[in-house]
């Protein structure tokens, strides 16, 4: 197997505001326009349609899996804005399609936790403002694999070669995108 690296992204992480002082948020919300309304990865994208979406911080993890593990990415992405409770936040936008998410749990907590149920109470469902948001944007993303059985490396044309890339991004401020 060529050496290969699983993403190329920027990652950020947004403590909670009871940890903070209050000019840093507590994103609690994400909206974007790319593939959805489910996770999607590079080979794992022909059932999402392309649209806008909106969903809560906590629920872009699957606890369904059995094993603590990547979940919640969106492929496609035109932009993704990352909103606190009045809507304010930050659009992260690119020139050409990115993927992206925004977990409750960083990508150490997924190596580190078993089960996806262990992960729930780091979630803070119910008090979003105790967390902390792990937000990835990623120029590309290495597929899943597992074709003929969990464990196989994805197909070569979902491999990411280990070799220099540009990401051109641009980031911004948004303000009252409640809708």
């Amino acid at each position: 197997m060529p050496a290969a690296c699983p993403r190329r992204s920027i990652s950020s992480a947004s403590a909670c505001a009871s940890r903070c002082p209050a000019s840093i948020p507590t994103w609690i919300s994400s909206a974007c326009f790319g593939l959805g309304p489910w996770e999607n990865y590079a080979d794992r994208h022909s059932a999402a349609l392309l649209g806008r979406y909106r969903q809560r911080v906590e629920d872009q993890y699957h606890y369904g899996y059995v094993r603590a593990q990547e979940s919640g990415t969106h492929t496609g992405m035109r932009w993704m804005n990352i909103l606190d409770e009045s809507g304010t936040g930050l659009k992260l936008c690119a020139p050409t399609p990115f993927s992206a998410s925004a977990l409750p749990f960083s990508l150490e907590d997924l190596d580190t936790h078993v089960h996806s149920l262990e992960l729930k109470a780091k979630a803070h469902e119910n008090e979003r403002s105790r967390g902390t948001t792990y937000v990835h944007m990623d120029l590309a993303q290495m597929g899943v694999g597992g074709i003929t059985s969990w464990g196989t490396w994805p197909l070569k044309e979902y491999l990411l070669p280990a070799k220099p890339y540009d990401f051109v991004f641009t980031l911004s401020p948004v303000f009252d995108d409640v809708r």
